[in-house]
C-alpha cells in the first residue's frame, strides 16, 4: 500500500480570489479522498459536515464570550477534549452536541470570576 499526500494551501488575504481558491482546492480534496478511499462523498454530506461545523463554532464562540462573565468549573482534560471534538471531530454531530453541553454548562455556571493571584 502507497500513500499520498494531499496539502491544503490558505492564502494570508482573506478576499473573493483567496475563497475561490480554496473551495476548488476542496473540491479536489473531496475527488482525492473518493479516490484514496474508494467511497462517495454525497454533496448532501458535505453540506451536513459544514452546517455542523458552523454550529459547533458557533455554540463555542458563545461559551467563550459567556466565560467574561461566568466562572465555569474546568480542568485541562475539560480544555484538551473540546479541542479534540472541536477539532479532530469538526463537522461531525458529535461537536455540535458537545458544544451544545459545554455553552450550557457555561450559562449554567455561576457568575462573576474570582481572582486566582
Amino acid at each position: 500500500m502507497t500513500f499520498r499526500d494531499f496539502i491544503l494551501m490558505f492564502p494570508y488575504e482573506k478576499n473573493k480570489d483567496s475563497v475561490v481558491y480554496v473551495a476548488e482546492q476542496l473540491r479536489e480534496l473531496k475527488h482525492f479522498l473518493e479516490e484514496v478511499t474508494g467511497k462517495n462523498i454525497s454533496e448532501e454530506a458535505v453540506c451536513q459536515a459544514v452546517a455542523n461545523s458552523r454550529k459547533a463554532s458557533s455554540n463555542y464562540q458563545q461559551q467563550l464570550t459567556l466565560r467574561k462573565d461566568h466562572d465555569p468549573v474546568t480542568t485541562i482534560t475539560n480544555e484538551l477534549y473540546a479541542i479534540f471534538m472541536c477539532h479532530l471531530l469538526a463537522g461531525s454531530e458529535a461537536s455540535v452536541k458537545y458544544t451544545e453541553m459545554l455553552l450550557n454548562d457555561v450559562k449554567k455556571s455561576a457568575k462573576g470570576r474570582k481572582d486566582c493571584m
